[in-house]
């Protein structure tokens, strides 16, 4: 039967050890020549892709509440609501732009419930869509 040496043993799983610590840091040393390299080869504007799609989400965002529609304005506060309440066309009214009419805030609600955009949750209140799951984990 063979039986190995057992300082052999040893000897070369710790040679293997340190030479597998070598490996990693030379494979970091590659990736950081191979970066070096890169940008010396391929320049970059200082504003990544990244932040020009952040900054174009942005100037969306601010985009002033009288330039979006009616509709649009009504799902962006109901979706600012979403976790807390639900709202009636009087409660949304209040954060819709004066001169806003209620018959015309009543009526983009019952259309956007029937689009599924919204969702009506008893009658004369609608909620967020998205809050629809987060509200039926609350109830089980």
């Amino acid at each position: 039967m063979f039986t190995p040496n057992r300082e052999e043993v040893i000897k070369r799983a710790t040679q293997i050890a340190r030479l597998r610590e070598n490996i990693a840091s030379l494979q970091a040393d590659l990736r950081t020549e191979e970066e070096a390299l890169d940008n010396l080869l391929t320049p970059r504007d200082p504003i990544s892709e990244l932040a020009i799609k952040a900054a174009a989400r942005i100037m969306e965002a601010r985009q002033p509440e009288d330039e979006k529609s009616l509709n649009q304005q009504i799902i962006d506060i109901i979706d600012m609501l979403a976790e807390t309440s639900d709202v009636d066309a009087e409660e949304l009214l209040d954060g819709l732009p004066d001169g806003t009419n209620i018959t015309s805030v009543r009526s983009a609600l019952a259309r956007l419930a029937d689009q599924n955009k919204i969702r009506r949750t008893t009658r004369g209140r609608y909620g967020s869509i998205k809050a629809a799951p987060l509200q039926a984990e609350l109830a089980s």
